[in-house]
């Protein structure tokens, strides 16, 4: 879990820089009755629909940098447990990634 959050939080600091935004990243955790929720926010440049769609694949990235595998890796690692990984954006707009673990796995 410590790479998930990684490189959520690391994908969120990029976006601010590549924006020139001086915003934080928020980090909130929930609970709710199956899951544990953890929602890494940004308000950097947000992501478009098309590349949103595109997002978790292998090799994807919308970087100058990297291989692309990084949130391929968030993804596999948090179906491994059962959970879920999803991402909500506007371009111009900042990201939401949330993670949900479920209970009992934890």
């Amino acid at each position: 879990m410590i790479r998930v959050f990684n490189n959520l939080i690391a994908n969120a600091l990029d976006s601010l820089y590549d924006a020139g935004s001086k915003s934080l990243v928020k980090i909130e955790i929930l609970d709710d009755s199956k899951y544990a929720i953890v929602k890494v926010t940004d308000q950097g440049q947000g992501i478009s629909k098309e590349k949103l769609d595109r997002i978790f694949e292998p090799r994807f990235t919308t970087k100058t940098h990297g291989l692309g595998l990084g949130l391929a890796m968030v993804k596999s690692i948090v179906e491994q447990t059962n959970g879920e990984v999803s991402v909500q954006s506007e371009e111009g707009s900042g990201a939401v990634f949330t993670v949900k673990l479920p209970k009992a796995g934890i």
